[in-house]
This record gives C-alpha cells, sequence and structure tokens, in this order.
C-alpha cells in the first residue's frame, strides 16, 4: 500500500498581477488593429501572417531587427514561434463577435471596426498601429514560408 499525504491548500486574497501578454483583451486589441491596418483589398487577413505579426508586436525590442527582414535588408528570417495565445485570442474575438473567419482568412465585423475606432480615438496601441503601417504589409507568402519552415 501507497502512503498518502494530506496535503492542504492555501489561498490568499492577495491580487496577483497577470503578465500584459497573457491578458485576452490585450492581444484581441492586437488582432483587431493587425487586421484593420494590414487587411488586402478583399478586406481579409491571412491567420498565419496574424500570428506573424502579434509576435512582432509583442517584442518591442527586435523591432529594428523585424524591420530590416521586411524591408529585405537582411535574407535571415527572425526567430517568430507559434503562440497559442494569440489563437485563443482570435478564438475569443470570434466568439464576441469581432471578427470573423472564411477558410484561413479573418475580417473585421462591424463590432471589430467600432473597437478599432474606439481604440484610434483614445490613442491607444498608437507604437503598434504605427509599426504595422510601417511594415505590416511587406510580410508576403515567401516571408511567411521563410519564417514558418515552408507551412503556409
Amino acid at each position: 500500500m501507497k502512503n498518502w499525504k494530506m496535503i492542504r491548500a492555501k489561498t490568499s486574497s492577495k491580487p496577483y498581477a497577470i503578465p500584459i501578454e497573457m491578458r485576452p483583451l490585450w492581444r484581441i486589441c492586437l488582432v483587431v488593429i493587425s487586421i484593420a491596418i494590414v487587411q488586402n483589398k478583399e478586406k481579409k487577413l491571412d491567420i498565419n501572417k496574424v500570428n506573424i505579426l502579434i509576435w512582432m508586436l509583442i517584442r518591442k525590442k527586435s523591432w529594428e531587427e523585424y524591420s530590416k527582414f521586411l524591408l529585405k535588408e537582411t535574407t535571415q528570417p527572425p526567430f517568430i514561434s507559434i503562440d497559442t495565445m494569440t489563437y485563443k485570442a482570435i478564438e475569443f474575438s470570434v466568439a464576441k463577435e469581432f471578427i470573423g473567419i472564411e477558410g484561413q482568412k479573418i475580417f473585421l465585423t462591424n463590432n471589430g471596426w467600432e473597437l478599432f475606432y474606439l481604440l484610434e480615438e483614445h490613442e491607444l496601441f498608437v507604437l503598434e498601429r504605427e509599426f504595422l503601417a510601417s511594415y505590416g504589409k511587406k510580410i508576403t507568402v515567401n516571408m511567411v514560408k521563410k519564417i514558418t519552415g515552408g507551412v503556409y
């Protein structure tokens, strides 16, 4: 027989700060601004591009490295990984009707556009919106393939 020990869980009313990267609303906003600024002529954006854009946006210290790659000043792709939190944010965005999905493409709904305009009005995510405006549309299918190891 095994010797079982009783374990008592301790709880605390002390607040625990959740890092900003783990907060769903923050990521939802990044998804919304990415689609609004980088969307194609059909007003849609590929899910893989969104994942890459969000990865870049949350790593401001690497923006110079990313911009050099996007401007083709270097052929070495930067390290970018699949971030499951971004996919969760996309799922939440669909559930809250900020975005819609058609195949591998996502698009803003009326609620998504309202959120985007609200973020603009209150001057939120200014640096992120500037980065997207400067470099977001420079991500090509070939770049996505290079970054993801050929997966697109």
